[in-house]
């Protein structure tokens, strides 16, 4: 489904919890955006979170691209949690697991 279809496909739908681990490592500019600001401001319940996550740029992730030709869009924390920020999101918490490759966030409105 395009992105730009979610809206009217999901326009009266609203969640407690809305996940995106495994997609922002494949977005950027505008289509990453507005994947953020949808999940935050449309499908959203005042009282619900996000949980998202991106691939870091480790020496584990390096190997990843190297033996699968693995092109993805890396962020460290701080991009993460800003894009976040910018995209409406509040009480932001960013979490490493313990490999290290992959911040994962949760905000809210």
């Amino acid at each position: 489904i395009p992105f730009l279809k979610l809206p009217k496909i999901m326009k009266d739908e609203k969640f407690d919890l809305v996940e995106a681990c495994g997609i922002l490592d494949y977005l950027d500019g505008r289509p990453l955006s507005f994947l953020l600001k949808f999940a935050l401001g449309d499908i959203l319940k005042e009282t619900g979170a996000i949980i998202v996550s991106n691939m870091a740029k480790t020496r584990a992730a390096n190997l990843l691209r190297k033996m699968y030709n693995w092109e993805i869009v890396y962020r460290e924390q701080d991009e993460l949690g800003r894009l976040i920020e910018e995209a409406g999101g509040k009480n932001i918490k960013i979490f490493v697991e313990p490999w290290g490759i992959h911040p994962v966030a949760t905000a809210t409105k």
